[in-house]
């Protein structure tokens, strides 16, 4: 998940900031006592830190939690942004930027003009609001898209799987009635496919869709 942008001059300046209305308590109240204008102070500062030394741009600084991104964007031939993206550990760079691209073209016009705006006024303002709801349509829809290829790919996996473990317990069920096993032995005999099936999700999902084998299980 997103949870904050900081899109920035080359001077670093800020043109727009993108805060996710559901921000994790602890980095929220990390943000409030730090301030937004320290966060980008220290992270723009550590990116060029970064070029001077190792002649080479940084792109991302990993934490037990969180993933900070470092992407240079450009808004016309002449100007470019800096964009620091900070993400929970499971976000990945290839959708972070397939949203960005995307952000900067539908909004070029507005970004362009924001960059030049040094005040926050009114119209800086009303032009962020349009901005921070067209960013959350993106990545909402990017997300959608994910688990709709996730869905795709193992659907037919777990619908088979699935049709498998009733059969199981249609048979079980058919058993008990003709032959009157015991109801202890009827119920081990559907509980104990259940693991199988886990194992089976597990092994396929693997590492890299946990979150998504999770939420299947």
């Amino acid at each position: 998940m997103i949870y904050l942008v900081y899109l920035l001059l080359d001077d670093g300046s800020m043109v727009w900031e993108y805060t996710h209305p559901a921000l994790p308590r602890e980095l929220k109240e990390s943000v409030d006592r730090v301030g937004h204008d320290s966060i980008i102070s220290m992270l723009s500062a550590f990116s060029m830190f970064g070029k001077e030394i190792f002649q080479n741009n940084v792109r991302s600084i990993r934490y037990d939690d969180y993933q900070i991104f470092f992407e240079k964007l450009s808004i016309s031939k002449d100007k470019s942004l800096l964009a620091i993206v900070i993400t929970d550990i499971n976000e990945k760079r290839q959708k972070i930027l397939k949203v960005m691209n995307r952000f900067l073209r539908i909004n070029n016009a507005l970004l362009l003009r924001s960059s030049e705006n040094a005040v926050r006024d009114e119209s800086y303002e009303n032009d962020s609001k349009i901005l921070h709801d067209s960013f959350s349509t993106l990545y909402y829809h990017a997300s959608i898209g994910s688990f709709k290829r996730i869905a795709r790919r193992y659907g037919k996996l777990i619908l088979y799987s699935l049709i498998l473990l009733a059969l199981a317990i249609v048979g079980i069920s058919v058993s008990y009635l003709n032959y009157n096993i015991t109801l202890l032995t009827l119920l081990l005999s559907i509980i104990l496919p259940v693991p199988v099936l886990n194992m089976v999700l597990k092994r396929t999902l693997r590492k890299k869709r946990k979150k998504y084998y999770r939420l299947v299980t």
